[in-house]
């Protein structure tokens, strides 16, 4: 690889600029398709035989990419007395920096138009600024791993000191996702999300739509009303089926797009997952950085032996979606161990074994009657709502016994393991000293019976030891704030 000088100001790939023009133009499709399609399919308006429709679509062109001419003119990238600054703005000039010691990770994204234009997004986190993230739009890959190794070099963020940063990377692949492991987890994946999406995706077109064909759409919606109407039960089963398999085939669809080729690996100390089909990116994730270790499972994955595993990052300030929380689907026993093992240097010992008082129990059960007005009032007219609202009550008693009696908080000298859920299994890891924040909660009845909860704040999330005696749950509240204060491990 080439060897660049970054203490000379940088620029993006000049192919950055057909890449702000293509993402200018996608948004405007995107909030305007049916404006379009209007101007299409209306014969009264015949708008391809007017000049006047090219010189305006001419002059918005022109003007996009001038904006995107000088925007990527006017953007430098530099490293500079230990800092990574970013200078952009024709018109307002701003200037980043970014202290190289308080760099996180360099990850990069490569969606559609970046792969068709050969080049990559490359985001910086920070911690310990409000504006944690930056993003250069465009760069070639090489030189976008050149950046990331000059930074990591640099930052020791993915690497103990800069004498390690010498020895060539030992990679070691942890999980690899095939079409049949993608199968699994398409199997396993929420659907209901999928149904909502196909709802909220169906009620935006039909809103759009609507705008521009009123007339038409009313007339459809009569007649399909009309049918339903009338429908045998045939139908109606069929229409349910088609809105279930939507909702399966949109599930298939996202695990493929999210997922495809994905790999996580172990290079030195740090974690590098790569994984996209129309949307590429790859986040590295610094042992050292993982705030906790999640891990859950629903009963699909149970039942095909896979996990859901959540690495959580460190983070000060904003938190970002793809930076603080990573994902790793279908993983097997024997991956979860290994990247456990990678995170953590001990496994978890006896330790302190806490179970949660019987109260929480009934907190569950009431927390799941939301849905009985839904079922107690139409049985004033309908008698046999009764029966649905009593098989309701019997089976979120039982789901809440079930998760009372799988909640369970063990604590040794350096880890800190929940385990909660009731149809989803879940199970969170916290080493001590990465915890940023403790606090004491009691409600009037957890004062009654001398029980408290303990909240432990980390990266975005907050962890609860729900209905612990009051003086265990000041114990480790004082114990955890010891090892936060007295370790001289760097971790953040």
């Amino acid at each position: 690889m080439t060897k660049i000088d970054f203490s000379i100001p940088q620029r993006k790939d000049v192919l950055g600029v057909i890449l702000s023009i293509g993402f200018f133009l996608r948004k405007s499709f995107e909030a305007f398709w049916a404006f379009f399609a209007y101007l299409l399919l209306n014969s009264q308006l015949d708008i391809f035989t007017d000049y006047k429709t090219y010189i305006v679509f001419f002059i918005i062109i022109v003007m996009i990419a001038i904006h995107s001419y000088l925007s990527w003119r006017y953007f430098y990238f530099y490293i500079k007395d230990d800092e990574f600054v970013i200078e952009k703005g024709y018109l307002k000039k701003s200037i980043t920096t970014l202290p190289l010691e308080k760099i996180i990770s360099v990850n990069t994204n490569q969606k559609l138009l970046h792969q068709l234009l050969g080049v990559v997004e490359v985001k910086v986190d920070s911690a310990g600024t409000d504006n944690k993230e930056v993003s250069i739009s465009a760069v070639k890959r090489k030189f976008a791993m050149a950046l990331e190794e000059a930074l990591s070099y640099a930052s020791k963020s993915s690497i103990e000191d800069k004498e390690e940063a010498e020895v060539d990377r030992n990679c070691e692949e942890i999980i690899s996702l095939s079409p049949s492991n993608l199968l699994k987890i398409g199997i396993a994946r929420n659907h209901i999300y999928g149904l909502m999406l196909l709802l909220v995706f169906g009620n935006q077109i039909y809103y759009q739509i609507k705008d521009f064909f009123d007339d038409e759409i009313d007339k459809v919606l009569s007649e399909t009303a009309y049918t339903l109407e009338h429908a045998s039960l045939m139908i109606w089963v069929s229409v349910i089926i088609f809105i279930v398999i939507g909702a399966i085939i949109i599930s298939f669809v996202r695990t493929f797009l999210a997922y495809y080729d994905f790999k996580f690996l172990k290079v030195n100390k740090v974690f590098l997952l790569q994984s996209g089909l129309l949307k590429r990116k790859k986040i590295t994730v610094p042992f050292s950085r993982v705030q906790a270790y999640q891990q859950s499972a629903n009963p699909l994955q149970r039942l095909l032996k896979i996990k859901t595993v959540r690495l959580i990052q460190a983070s000060s300030g904003n938190v970002t979606k793809d930076a603080e929380k990573v994902l790793i689907p279908g993983c097997e026993n024997v991956q979860t161990d290994r990247i456990k093992s990678a995170i953590f240097s001990k496994k978890l010992d006896a330790g302190l074994v806490i179970k949660p008082h019987w109260a929480l129990r009934n907190r569950l059960f009431f927390e799941k009657c939301f849905l009985l007005p839904l079922l107690v009032i139409p049985a004033f007219l309908y008698p046999w709502f009764w029966v649905l609202t009593f098989i309701y009550l019997v089976c979120i008693l039982l789901l809440s016994h079930y998760e009372y009696k799988r909640r369970e908080y063990r604590i040794d000298n350096t880890l800190l393991h929940v385990r909660s859920g009731g149809i989803v299994h879940a199970n969170s890891f916290i080493e001590h000293y990465k915890v940023q924040a403790v606090r004491i909660s009691q409600s009037y009845f957890q004062r009654r019976r001398n029980t408290a909860s303990l909240h432990l704040g980390l990266a975005g999330v907050e962890v609860s030891l729900s209905y612990i005696p009051y003086e265990t749950a000041v114990k480790i509240k004082d114990f955890l704030l010891h090892e936060v204060i007295n370790t001289k491990k760097d971790w953040i």
